[in-house]
């Protein structure tokens, strides 16, 4: 696993072009197990993905997979992703949501599966930038488990657009893209508010990968972790990964709040936590 990588270069890369590709950022033992992992997924689930169409004749999906196979409980725990991430968006910076996703060998896109163009999470990502410059708010990270080449449909990203605090049309046409090309074991990384698609796979294997969003700590977004990850798994996620996830408990800035050590917030009685602004009711 790429152990050296620069994080200053990195960010600046994903601040001026809104994307950077880190190589060997996993290894070919990752790699293999990850694509082991996510087809005892897509079996299990085939019946009910093929109802709702999570599985098609384009692709498979597996929404929450950090949830459904023990492999991936540490995986998005990357290092260069992680300390990418926590540069740009805080320190606080939380795992928002995990998918793995096998495109495969077609001639067709689907409404709303990514296929065309788009930003991603526009509500927080960029509407609210609009006649003001662009603060980072998110970052999509795609691991490559198989190499990612022009025919096979890697993903596509319009350089700069980040800045542009514009949401593009999906039926527009918009030519400058680039594709990003990368061996098995890459990641590529990317603002949210990136213009990108994803690419038509027109060779005759599945382009396997992983995907995940990385966002500042104090947006709620729209997944709640407690309540999509089962009790079962929550258990055995280490510190490492609680903190990344947004399990542990976080504190309001009240400054009665910021004096106490955490065994003292523990020994607080309802009466006390009421007074001081963390109650529950």
């Amino acid at each position: 696993m790429n152990s050296t990588f620069n994080v200053d270069e990195l960010v600046q890369e994903i601040e001026e072009q809104g994307y950077t590709i880190i190589p060997d950022a996993i290894t070919s033992d990752q790699v293999n197990d990850a694509i082991v992992a996510m087809d005892e997924v897509f079996e299990r689930e085939r019946p009910i993905a093929e109802r709702f169409g999570e599985q098609t004749d384009n692709q498979k999906v597996v929404r929450n997979v950090l949830g459904k196979h023990p492999f991936f409980e540490t995986f998005f725990n990357n290092l260069p992703v992680v300390t990418l991430c926590r540069r740009l968006l805080g320190d606080d910076m939380v795992l928002h949501d995990t998918t793995a996703r096998s495109i495969l060998p077609s001639a067709g896109r689907e409404d709303l599966h990514g296929f065309q163009v788009h930003v991603d999470r526009e509500t927080f990502t960029v509407n609210p930038f609009k006649d003001a410059a662009h603060i980072p708010i998110a970052i999509n990270v795609l691991w490559a488990f198989v190499d990612f080449t022009a025919e096979n449909g890697a993903t596509m990203l319009w350089p700069g657009t980040h800045r542009s605090l514009e949401v593009p049309d999906p039926s527009g046409d918009y030519p400058d893209y680039l594709q990003a090309e990368m061996p098995a074991g890459s990641v590529v990384m990317w603002d949210a508010a990136t213009w990108h698609a994803t690419g038509l796979n027109k060779s005759v294997g599945a382009r396997h990968s992983a995907v995940a969003f990385y966002q500042r700590g104090w947006v709620k977004g729209d997944i709640n972790n407690e309540r999509v990850l089962p009790p079962e798994v929550r258990s055995r996620l280490g510190p490492d990964m609680r903190r990344l996830l947004g399990l542990d408990r976080r504190m309001p800035g009240y400054s009665s709040v910021r004096r106490l050590s955490s065994d003292q917030i523990d020994a607080l009685s309802p009466e006390e936590k009421k007074v001081i602004g963390i109650g529950i009711y």
